[in-house]
């Protein structure tokens, strides 16, 4: 086994989880979003005795306990003075577990590859995901750095896949129990996995025949027993919630959303005013970075944060030298599938379904592997000028990496403040 691969996998995939814990050592009270209601019903679940239940003890009006609670339960399972701390780091220790599940998944798919070049495939794509600004931004929720559901859920989904993808290709049962079993915990893990899992499924159905959509069956029979019908009431709520959206909510709140009601000629004049700008000497370095990595129009973020995104259709239609055709049509399947819900949910009246930015986290992994295949296994030109290109991607990645790091203190480091300001104010009232 080659030590400068290994090494390279073990020192890439530290400093990822590193840059993504650290904010949370540096700010460990700065909690924003959802994490607060994760907490709670963390604490509910402990005091109930580790048992999930039906309605919020602990609530100024009567509220349903409706949500994926598989999350809560991991939190729960800590006590309670250790449980912040847990919560902290939870993205940084399943974006680290997705690491390692990626680069299992990368190995079975390439049995017949010359170590050599099997190796730099692997170190290649594991570099690239681990660094990818699409999933450090701060932008739609803060996933890798606040403790949620989010992280947690993507993890298991990714495993379920490349289980699903190792159960067909060997007809083996055992693969497809694994398969099943994690496919059922996507109905009470979170709900935008859970949408993920349904939405996909009609793509790997078409790919892979009656057997996807058994595995994903048994895996909801399975969590419907197991948590005694309390998935099908997450099941239901989230029916519910998506209506809510669709008839009330979106149009009132998600059609105003600036992000959505910017256009390309604004963008256009904007991008040639920063870039212009920061060229004559106008602005500075540090103004050009919060302009490049900040910016919220959806076709900046495509380019700066997921180019594999936009490369990969171009490269699908042909299977590069040592991939066999099953695994290159998994993962074209897997890529289409983030492409076409991202394009669906661009469409104004499909907004309530997610933001679309987070389907495409859940097909990077596939993206990056498409891109890197052509690259690494590519003869003359394209390994050279490929080899080259994805060099300096990663050195921009590792850069907006660090970046991220200190726009997370200026959004997030005043709610430290705010924080103990709020308990003092409670020590006082007590």
């Amino acid at each position: 086994m080659p030590e400068v691969p290994i090494l390279l996998l073990i020192l890439g995939g530290s400093l990822a989880v590193w840059l993504r814990m650290r904010p949370r050592i540096q700010y460990p009270w700065s909690i924003a979003h959802d994490t607060y209601f994760h907490l709670f019903a963390a604490d509910e679940i402990r005091e109930n005795g580790m048992r999930v239940f039906k309605h919020f003890k602990y609530s100024a009006l009567p509220q349903r306990y409706a949500y994926p609670f598989l999350y809560h339960y991991f939190l729960a399972a800590f006590p309670s003075k250790i449980r912040p701390y847990a919560e902290r780091f939870t993205g940084a220790f399943f974006d680290g577990l997705n690491l390692l599940i990626l680069t299992f998944g990368l190995w079975m798919a390439t049995p017949n590859v010359p170590e050599d070049l099997r190796w730099q495939f692997i170190v290649c794509v594991v570099l690239m995901v681990a660094f990818s600004p699409l999933l450090l931004r701060l932008g739609y929720g803060p996933r890798a750095y606040h403790g949620s559901p989010r992280v947690f859920g993507q993890t298991l989904y990714s495993a379920h896949l490349f289980f699903a993808w190792i159960a067909i290709n060997n007809q083996s049962w055992v693969w497809a129990a694994a398969s099943a079993a994690l496919a059922g915990t996507q109905f009470i893990s979170s709900k935008f996995s859970l949408q993920v899992l349904v939405f996909f499924a009609f793509l790997f159905s078409a790919l892979w025949g009656w057997g996807y959509p058994l595995i994903v069956c048994v895996g909801f029979l399975g969590a419907a027993l197991l948590t005694r019908g309390h998935s099908l009431r997450i099941l239901t709520s989230q029916i519910r919630n998506m209506r809510y959206y669709f008839l009330h909510l979106q149009r009132s709140w998600l059609f105003k959303d600036k992000n959505f009601n910017q256009t390309l000629p604004s963008y256009v004049k904007r991008a040639y005013g920063e870039i212009a700008g920061f060229i004559k000497g106008v602005s500075s370095w540090k103004q050009f970075s919060k302009w490049l990595f900040e910016e919220s129009f959806f076709l900046h973020i495509a380019i700066t944060a997921m180019p594999f995104v936009l490369i990969s259709p171009f490269l699908i239609s042909s299977c590069p030298q040592w991939i066999a055709p099953s695994t290159w049509a998994f993962w074209q399947t897997w890529a289409c599938a983030g492409l076409v819900w991202f394009v669906l949910t661009k469409w104004k009246y499909l907004l309530f379904i997610g933001e679309a930015e987070r389907y495409l986290e859940y097909s990077i992994m596939p993206c990056i592997m498409i891109v890197s295949a052509w690259v690494v296994f590519g003869q003359g030109p394209i390994y050279l000028v490929g080899t080259i290109a994805l060099a300096l991607y990663l050195l921009f990645s590792l850069y907006a990496a660090f970046y991220m790091q200190g726009a997370y203190s200026r959004q997030y480091g005043p709610l430290e403040k705010q924080h103990a300001e709020l308990g003092a104010f409670f020590e006082t009232a007590n």
